[in-house]
């Protein structure tokens, strides 16, 4: 801190405990801001990176990653110290079973209040005495800090170097990302794990974690942890592919990595990179990255893949990230920050080579992406996988929006839990933050909620059919329900000029061998509302919304489109009008057996599949390799229930087109107007689907 710096001391707040003789401490950050607290570490001063991490739950995990290396870490979940910590058991593969390294990486810990009491089946000591009573770890702590206010300093000027210092022991500030932090965590000895087992990885240790050493070991491959700076060509013949790990600080301090990997990528063995790895793939790509404003350190961070669309909940922890306009024409982005559209990692166009920043090893975290590493292996073994092209990262832009209206949860009886009436007062101060107008409606009465000054107007009103329509519906069932006298409702329905239309959105995806036909009971997980001036316009909208990702005519490109039907004699009646407009488009039918003869009756000349197994003879063409091949535009395969086989070969058909991304119509209805749909994009372009916002559609009926 320089001597220029002017000093504001925030005393601390909260807990103070009074009963405890506990030393106190102080957090110095370098602008000047000095904040008061107790402590329950180590009493040693020492300096670093101030960043935060939002996660509820993990503090032995992420006190043990060693990306955390050189850091203050703050802790913005209220308490602290809970259920203690647990103890040194190691697992199967001789690695820590609770803790991500050996050692505690943080500089410091900041948290709001500390629990001096602890209850957990697997603890065996206080979060206090890990860090203090152990000589190798030392590490210092305060609590009693406002670390609201801290965490929002930091969110709005950026990550802060600071210190945290105790009367006696002064110590200056200094930035650890000036420092080679992946040389001060990498293993200077390879390790081997699983040894014999085949296929063989090499792990580059940039500051692994053990649990991503786990993840490795349980796809029953042989994993070598090696050094950061370790000679991959030099020692080429020693293993089938490459994983690179995370690691802390500036990535392009890991100049020996980077310089290995040039070479690396050059070749055709797989890659996987996570977190600096994946940062460390773009440098060596001819990349650049650059350090962000405060960083993604939590354990709920969304990120979208762009091969399937799909989000997942992701675990992060960096301060760095990816320049996605820097990257050569052969990478492109694989996944993006759903929350500030930050790169979450890249792919190769045509090699075996992808990354993500952030930690599908979790711990602690949600195991949504843990399939990554199958992922990795299936490319070191040589199997098959769907090839997908990525999306457009602006297909996910949010729209910027003026004015939101919050509808309440009427008035509270009493017993009734306030957790609306809190959720709301909650979501009224997020959207003011933004920027946001709030109107709010149908509030419980003189609650937070109605607080003068939180939200900008408050109406309150119902939201039900009298309100909508001045006549109640309720009351006039009610009274015929029961035989009662009532009057007639003049109610005058408006003609609208624009028809709404709701899709089922279902992720078969994430469910491994479920038939991707969605019930009704499945479809209300998930639906996505689109409105049109048509019926057809509407549904397509709203099917292109659920990810269904089809392939139409364009100017440029008038190339035949690849059908493969097979429906049931019943609904391929219904069908009939659908066949027809099919037939005057530039489309090849592929049909299974029954469908074959009912297509050559509408005169059209198909070709025949089989539909998952050969006949004796053995030279006949599978639906299923055709769909493995991608070489099949849509697939509708409609259920049919009259045989087990029938039922099986059918299922084994819908399945493969979800795991292939081969778009796949299951339902008859959906199939005859998604045709009239296509027919009516195919002779008017993308000017078919207009697209307005609701209030330009509801204007548009006054």
């Amino acid at each position: 801190m320089t001597s220029s710096a002017e000093s504001k001391v925030i005393e601390n707040f909260g807990d103070t405990c009074i009963d405890r003789d506990v030393e106190k401490g102080k957090l110095v950050l370098a602008d000047g801001t000095v904040f008061e607290g107790l402590s329950f570490g180590a009493p040693v001063s020492k300096s670093g990176e101030v960043v935060f991490n939002t996660g509820m739950v993990g503090y032995p995990e992420s006190l043990t990653d060693p990306s955390y290396r050189g850091q203050i870490l703050v802790f913005t979940f209220p308490m602290m110290g809970n259920y203690g910590v647990p103890g040194d058991e190691l697992d199967e593969w001789g690695l820590p079973k609770y803790f991500e390294s050996s050692d505690i990486h943080v500089a410091g810990v900041i948290v709001a209040d500390y629990s001096w009491e602890y209850s957990h089946w697997a603890a065996k000591k206080s979060l206090s005495e890990w860090l203090k009573v152990s000589l190798e770890h030392n590490i210092p702590a305060l609590y009693g800090i406002d670390t609201r206010m801290l965490t929002k300093k930091i969110r709005e000027k950026g990550s802060l170097l600071g210190k945290i210092e105790f009367v006696g022991q002064p110590v200056a500030i200094e930035d650890p990302n000036l420092r080679n932090l992946v040389a001060e965590v990498s293993l200077k000895v390879p390790r081997v794990f699983n040894a014999g087992k085949s296929p063989r990885i090499v792990a580059v240790d940039c500051g692994i974690k053990n649990n991503i050493i786990r993840c490795l070991c349980q796809q029953e491959v042989q994993v070598t942890v090696v050094p950061f700076d370790y000679d991959l060509k030099a020692h080429a013949a020693e293993y089938d592919g490459i994983f690179i790990s995370n690691g802390p600080g500036n990535p392009e301090m890991a100049q020996a990595t980077i310089e290995q990997l040039k070479w690396a990528i050059t070749t055709d063995i797989p890659i996987f990179g996570i977190c600096l790895g994946n940062q460390l793939l773009a440098l060596a790509a001819g990349g650049r990255t650059y350090k962000m404003k405060f960083g993604n350190r939590g354990a709920n961070v969304p990120c979208v893949d762009l091969l399937s669309g799909q989000c997942y909940i992701t675990s992060q922890n960096h301060g760095f990230a990816v320049d996605e306009a820097s990257l050569p024409a052969e990478w492109q982005p694989l996944f993006f920050n759903a929350n500030d559209y930050s790169n979450e990692g890249i792919i190769h166009r045509t090699k075996k080579i992808f990354s993500s920043q952030f930690h599908p090893e979790a711990s602690a975290g949600p195991l949504d992406t843990r399939f990554l590493f199958k992922r990795f292996i299936d490319n070191v073994r040589g199997v098959e996988t769907p090839l997908r092209a990525p999306l457009n990262t602006h297909f996910f832009r949010l729209q910027k929006f003026r004015k939101v209206l919050i509808l309440g949860s009427g008035g509270l009886s009493i017993g009734q839990a306030g957790e609306f009436d809190y959720s709301g007062s909650q979501a009224i101060k997020a959207l003011k933050e933004e920027g946001l107008e709030v109107v709010l409606m149908n509030p419980n009465i003189a609650t937070v909620q109605t607080s003068k000054n939180l939200a900008n107007k408050v109406y309150f009103l119902p939201v039900t059919t009298d309100k909508t329509f001045d006549f109640n519906f309720i009351e006039l069932a009610t009274r015929v329900m029961v035989g009662l006298p009532y009057r007639r409702g003049n109610i005058v329905l408006k003609d609208l000029n624009y028809v709404g239309c709701k899709a089922p959105m279902f992720s078969f995806t994430r469910l491994s061998g479920a038939d991707p036909t969605t019930g009704v009971e499945m479809a209300s997980t998930g639906e996505v509302a689109c409105y049109g001036e048509s019926v057809s316009e509407a549904f397509l909208k709203a099917v292109l919304s659920t990810n269904f990702h089809f392939k139409f005519f364009t100017p440029e490109d008038q190339s035949v489109r690849n059908f493969l039907i097979s429906i049931p004699e019943d609904d391929f009646n219904q069908f009939r009008e659908g066949i027809e407009i099919l037939k005057t488009m530039n489309i090849d039918f592929y049909a299974t057996k029954g469908t074959f003869a009912r297509l050559q009756s509408c005169d059209i000349d198909p070709a025949r599949l089989h539909r998952v197994y050969k006949s004796n003879e053995g030279n006949e063409d599978l639906a299923v390799d055709y769909i493995r091949r991608q070489t099949v535009h849509l697939a509708i395969i409609v259920p049919n229930n009259n045989t087990d086989q029938a039922i099986t070969e059918g299922y084994k058909i819908r399945r493969m087109a979800v795991d292939f991304n081969v778009p796949l119509i299951v339902n008859i209805k959906c199939a005859l107007e998604f045709v009239r749909a296509f027919e009516k994009y195919t002779k008017q372009g993308p000017e078919f689907l207009k697209i307005k916002c609701m209030q330009e559609y509801y204007d548009g009926n006054k």
